[in-house]
């Protein structure tokens, strides 16, 4: 009788787990990822998000990243801000780390029905470097990375 007790709860465990990732209409999982709309003064600064989109796609593995006329999902992206500033000192008051945030308008259109299958919405990354060693565009890339997160999350999420 124990085991079976532990066994029921395990086997549900598991299935839920597992299932997670089915949850996504299979009929999306292409996604096409143009490069993003840069109306910031950070030159350059599309090429890292951009990137670091179709890195988390492909990392994560529930959709696949399209080429252009492919996709059945088009990622709309728009970066809206950029800032850099102080976040940590040191006990002389020097700066220690700074924050780099990153802001962007995103939305993933659905081509077949032709609306928006996640309307547009401001998302927002941020990631620190080091003042000693590192240099901003190592913040640049963090911060790309978690706002790709960010909005693959609510993608995600907004599938349920």
């Amino acid at each position: 009788m124990r085991k079976v007790a532990f066994f029921i709860p395990g086997f549900f465990l598991l299935s839920c787990a597992f299932s997670f990732s089915g949850f996504f209409p299979k009929e999306l999982r292409k996604v096409e990822i143009p490069v993003f709309e840069n109306k910031t003064l950070r030159y350059g600064l599309e090429a890292y998000v951009t990137d670091a989109f179709m890195e988390a796609v492909r990392k994560d593995g529930r959709l696949e990243v399209a080429p252009k006329g492919e996709g059945a999902l088009i990622m709309e992206g728009t970066i809206t801000s950029y800032s850099r500033e102080p976040f940590e000192y040191d006990s002389e008051g020097n700066v220690k780390t700074y924050k780099v945030t990153i802001k962007a308008e995103i939305g993933f259109f659905d081509k077949k029905r032709g609306k928006y299958y996640m309307e547009k919405k401001i998302y927002s990354g941020w990631g620190t470097y080091r003042a000693d060693g590192e240099d901003e565009e190592d913040g640049i890339k963090r911060a790309s990375q978690d706002l790709a997160g960010e909005a693959l999350r609510t993608l995600f999420l907004s599938s349920f």
